[in-house]
């Protein structure tokens, strides 16, 4: 099966729970062992994908990327250098914890790379908290927290003078965690069949959940709105869930092969050896957790979450809000939501 290639402006997001049976093992396919000859496949992969989408684009569409500090997306920064596109590097963090887009600024130092830093308060985050709550019709942690990046750049588009749908491609490096197993440890000894048959399976898991429509229908419209036909997940392809499948452990795993120093990854070894080629080679080997977490938003709704318990009927008569665990915290909102009923 052919990847689904959708005429711009059209809708290029593909939900591949559509076009594959993830409950089918793949494991059979996992033929290369070489985390170089992997590398290689999947920047021969990113490249064609990338060009794919900005051969469909009008000629002077201006790309903006939502940049992490991570190789996701430093790999497709890369290859947009590469490129020579100009692109508008995008950074969601929080002002509390802004380390995400400060790494990520280093982007600027490409030719034709303009890096912006959009830095949350607590109380833009808690608004927009609420906005997303508003617009998805569901409360749940990971799905506001992917959210609030999402209509923080909305914003930002929104603001650019001359800027509209017709003439802008959005890019993000989501996907490879799912493909790649970001953020694991391998399950067991690399060169084992039932190592093999264990990544296979967590891949597929993943990939049902995240490679679908999600919790909500036109989650991404719901958020980017007119902007929403311009996204492009990189890594959410047809194509890249063919050339992902086809990597034993042994190329997604680091093992002792020769690397820089300095307490590195070991996870999605291949694709941080295809950006080490790139001229973001800088973020290849940083190690990084989900954007939820390491743009500093899960800790800015945990700030939000204690000033609101902090600020509930009688919350200070025995201990203070502002020092106590997490846990009870979290206590005293279930208590707060069983009193309403």
């Amino acid at each position: 099966m052919t990847e689904l290639r959708c005429g711009y402006p059209q809708a290029p997001t593909e939900f591949l729970t559509e076009t594959v049976d993830f409950t089918v093992p793949t494991t059979c396919r996992r033929d290369i062992t070489e985390p170089q000859a992997a590398a290689e496949l999947l920047l021969t992969t990113l490249r064609e994908r990338i060009g794919s989408v900005l051969a469909a684009a009008p000629d002077q569409a201006r790309v903006v990327l939502m940049m992490g500090a991570g190789v996701d997306s430093g790999a497709v920064a890369g290859v947009l250098a590469e490129l020579d596109r100009p692109f508008d590097a995008v950074t969601v963090a929080t002002t509390a914890q802004p380390d995400e887009a400060v790494a990520a600024s280093a982007i600027s130092a490409l030719d034709g790379a303009t890096h912006h830093s959009l830095l949350l308060d607590t109380a833009e985050v808690t608004a927009l908290s609420r906005e997303a709550l508003a617009r998805l019709g569901l409360g749940e942690l990971w799905a506001v927290a992917e959210a609030i990046p999402l209509l923080a750049l909305r914003r930002f588009l929104d603001a650019q003078s001359g800027r509209n749908p017709t003439n802008t491609v959005l890019l993000t490096g989501k996907g490879a965690d799912v493909l790649l197993l970001g953020g694991a440890d391998a399950p067991g000894p690399l060169h084992e069949t039932s190592t093999t048959e264990a990544v296979d399976a967590q891949v597929r898991g993943l990939a049902i959940r995240a490679y679908g429509r999600g919790l909500v229908d036109n989650f991404d419209g719901r958020l980017l709105g007119r902007w929403a036909p311009t996204l492009h997940r990189a890594y959410q392809s047809r194509t890249f869930w063919d050339a992902g499948t086809r990597l034993a452990p042994s190329a997604m795993f680091r093992t002792s092969d020769p690397v820089p120093a300095g307490g590195l990854p070991a996870d999605k070894y291949s694709l941080r050896l295809a950006c080490s080629t790139l001229p973001t080679s800088e973020f290849a080997w940083r190690p990084k957790d989900p954007l939820q977490r390491s743009s500093g938003l899960h800790a800015a709704l945990h700030d939000a979450a204690r000033v609101y318990a902090a600020e509930l009927p009688a919350a200070g008569t025995f201990r203070d809000p502002y020092a106590e665990s997490s846990a009870d915290i979290s206590a005293r909102l279930f208590l707060e939501l069983l009193l309403r009923g």
